[in-house]
């Protein structure tokens, strides 16, 4: 009777052996396409086998090594590993694939290929897409450009801040470690040189300069002046307009243009209608 159940256990046992894996030791591979065909082992792998490092490689895997996964490690730099599967229905390997992590991502000489990344957020929409919460009247960094200068100094930061107006977005560049503003969007308004648009559309501190410029104006050209039956006011009465007022009718005064600025478009039709006007006091002299 025991021997009985000692043969039935050998024979038991050999049938699960004949399905299971082997795990041998070999010093080094280097043959072109060798490590296609290392299954079940360790060894050392050189590039020209066909792995992707020069490095550590070991494969494994059931079903007498038919569907191994093999792993290879790079010695060199210490911070690459990668593995790939053998798909044994069609006796081929898959295509490598390298681990991420922090030694070979936090560096300035990997590429990494994604189709969405989201920082702060699980469901990225967008290629790249930051969350970032925003805290009341206070300007919160979400990104920043830093160029590879001596002695640092100078970068690029958008941040989002939370105003009366909502959610604005400011870029600040510091320059020579002097923090500017330079372009802010606040509910659909621009502003350059400054955080606060005032409710135009586009806001600038500061001189701008441009090749051409058009206004397009909503009022009437005033060459109605030339027209018959336009009252023209007579030269004493806008001398003594110009005695109690100091400026021209029409005209805003300087208090006027001090605490609003001029309207360009406006002025301009304005200086039109007084130099139209002029001409036909020449004219009646």
């Amino acid at each position: 009777m025991i021997k009985k159940c000692i043969l039935f256990f050998l024979l038991l046992g050999g049938r699960y052996y004949s399905h299971a894996q082997t795990f041998n030791a070999t010093p080094s591979i280097n043959a072109a396409g060798s490590a296609n065909t290392f299954l079940g082992g360790y060894t050392f792998a050189y590039a020209t086998s066909g792995s992707p490092w020069n490095g550590a490689f070991v494969s494994f895997g059931g079903f007498t090594n038919t569907y191994d996964c093999q792993i290879n490690a790079d010695y060199i730099q210490g911070n690459h590993i990668s593995f790939r599967t053998r798909n044994g229905d069609n006796h081929l390997f898959n295509p490598w694939y390298e681990f991420w992590h922090s030694g070979n991502l936090n560096n300035v000489s990997s590429d990494f290929i994604a189709r969405n990344v989201g920082i702060g957020t699980a469901s990225p929409g967008v290629p790249l897409h930051i969350v970032k919460a925003s805290v009341a009247a206070t300007e919160i960094p979400m990104q920043r450009w830093d160029p590879v200068v001596t002695g640092g100094g100078y970068n690029l930061t958008l941040s989002n801040y939370n105003s009366v107006h909502g959610v604005d977005y400011r870029f600040t560049q510091l320059s020579n470690n002097v923090a500017l503003s330079v372009l802010t969007f606040q509910g659909g308004n621009v502003a350059i040189g400054t955080t606060d648009p005032h409710g135009f559309k586009l806001a600038v501190n500061g001189s701008a300069i441009a090749t051409s410029m058009t206004v397009q104006l909503n009022g009437s050209w005033p060459d109605y002046v030339f027209k018959p039956g336009y009252q023209l006011a007579s030269l004493n009465k806008v001398k003594n307009y110009i005695d109690q007022y100091g400026h021209l009718p029409d005209l805003p005064s300087e208090q006027e243009v001090t605490q609003n600025g001029v309207n360009l478009g406006e002025i301009n039709m304005l200086l039109t209608k007084k130099v139209e006007e002029l001409t036909l006091y020449l004219i009646e002299q």
